[in-house]
């Protein structure tokens, strides 16, 4: 899923991902579209999907306290 946020003639976003292993876990990446952010953003593994999707909701909620509004 994909945050947007306009500030001052700028669209900022933040990317939020979940990708299946070979391994049976899933991999979960987010990410800024700032310059101050971390070039490859955070990568983190969770055992099971739910587990994932839980922390992507956290992350996402967090971001929206922030002024990011989901993409549609």
């Amino acid at each position: 899923m994909t945050l947007i946020r306009e500030r001052n003639q700028r669209t900022d976003y933040y990317s939020i991902t979940i990708y299946p292993t070979l391994f049976d876990d899933f991999f979960l990446i987010y990410q800024c579209g700032k310059r101050t952010c971390i070039r490859k953003g955070v990568r983190e593994y969770f055992d099971t999907k739910r587990e994932a999707l839980l922390h992507s909701l956290t992350v996402m909620e967090e971001k929206k306290g922030e002024g990011y509004k989901l993409n549609r």
